[in-house]
């Protein structure tokens, strides 16, 4: 995609996608999410830089990592401004947005960790899951594995299908026997 954004435009595709978001996106996503848009870096910088001391957005720090979100008043700033976009820009970055969130969601949902023990007489490995949501921890798993290639594969498998293998074990937990 080659179209030149003016400044007006790009604060507007920002404001529209982390609109879209309905919640915090980090920066860094955000950013290359407009440059697939053949947005420039330096151009998004000052317009978040804009929208934030126009108050439209916030940036939250967490630990080294910054978060935007839009703000009550960008929310309104937003919606008669959006055609101000084309609207292929548009589909273009709330595809790219709603992607990006999915996977940051399951990422921060889905944990999966493999943990060597060693006794005076063994080694093995652990395998802890857990699959949260809305901060409620929905399972959680510790797996005796006799090798870290076994608690890998499980660890891995856990991570890419966490929503399936919850099924399933809450299946074969509930029917009757």
């Amino acid at each position: 995609m080659s179209i030149s954004l003016s400044r007006h435009q790009l604060k507007v595709l920002i404001l529209y996608t982390l609109s879209a978001a309905f919640s915090p996106m980090p920066r860094l996503t955000l950013e290359n999410i407009l440059a697939i848009c053949d947005a420039n870096l330096f151009e998004i910088q000052l317009a978040i830089a804009d929208l934030i001391s126009m108050e439209n957005i916030k940036e939250e720090i967490d630990g080294q990592d910054a978060y935007l979100l839009i703000t009550e008043k960008g929310k309104l700033a937003v919606e008669p401004l959006k055609k101000d976009v084309p609207s292929s820009v548009r589909e273009t970055a709330i595809t790219r947005a709603l992607v990006e969130m999915a996977q940051l969601r399951q990422a921060i949902a889905v944990e999966a960790e493999v943990v060597p023990v060693t006794t005076p007489y063994e080694q093995y490995y652990t395998c802890k899951l857990a699959l949260k949501e809305d901060n409620r921890t929905m399972l959680r798993l510790e797996l005796f594995t006799p090798t870290k290639i076994h608690a890998e594969r499980i660890a891995k498998n856990f991570r890419g299908n966490p929503n399936d293998i919850y099924t399933q074990i809450i299946k074969i937990l509930t029917q009757k026997y």
